[in-house]
């Protein structure tokens, strides 16, 4: 049953993600990007909350155990940052916090799809299938954002190769960690 939770919460979560990074549809339709964002961000957080007991039932040995808890704390964790961003109307932290989530949130697409095409599963014990899920699967697309995200200005421009080496030593400033009530 609570795996069914998951899944319902999670796919709102995938479909509606990509339509909320359009600029247009921010621009022209911002009632329907706030209304989208509730149901991305109810999805997410349920769904994180989720991963935890189904991580312990799955039967992964520790390591699937640990990744896939790990996942669900950190997505549940950057889905927040990304709301309480856009709450304190701080809309640079907010899209590079809710980029983060996203790359969370397709972690299901590596699980269920991804593996099935590029590993050799007959081969590999099942225990060993599911570590590699579970830590490949959200850390490859969060390492892909973090790169982007250091690359890029707040607008998604190339910056060059000084800037990009520049960024990656220390902690971005557009990355604001708030809580849910708005700065004064």
């Amino acid at each position: 049953m609570l795996l069914y939770v998951h899944i319902a919460c999670a796919m709102p979560a995938i479909l509606f993600g990509p339509f909320l990074f359009s600029t247009t549809l921010r621009k022209e339709r911002p009632n329907v990007h706030k209304t989208l964002g509730k149901f991305y961000v109810a999805g997410c957080m349920i769904s994180a909350i989720t991963v935890l007991p189904l991580a312990v039932a799955n039967g992964g040995g520790l390591v699937g155990n640990i990744g896939f808890s790990v996942m669900g704390i950190t997505w549940f964790t950057v889905t927040y940052f990304a709301y309480s961003s856009a709450i304190n109307k701080d809309f640079i932290s907010h899209r590079r916090w809710m980029m983060r989530s996203y790359a969370l949130t397709f972690a299901f697409v590596h699980v269920n799809l991804t593996y099935k095409f590029i590993l050799p599963y007959e081969i590999m014990s099942v225990g060993a299938v599911k570590a590699m899920q579970s830590m490949v699967s959200w850390q490859f697309n969060l390492l892909l954002v973090e790169l982007y995200l250091e690359a890029t200005s707040f607008k998604g421009r190339w910056q060059g190769w000084g800037k990009f080496a520049q960024r990656t030593l220390r902690w971005s400033p557009e990355d604001n960690f708030y809580g849910l009530k708005p700065k004064r």
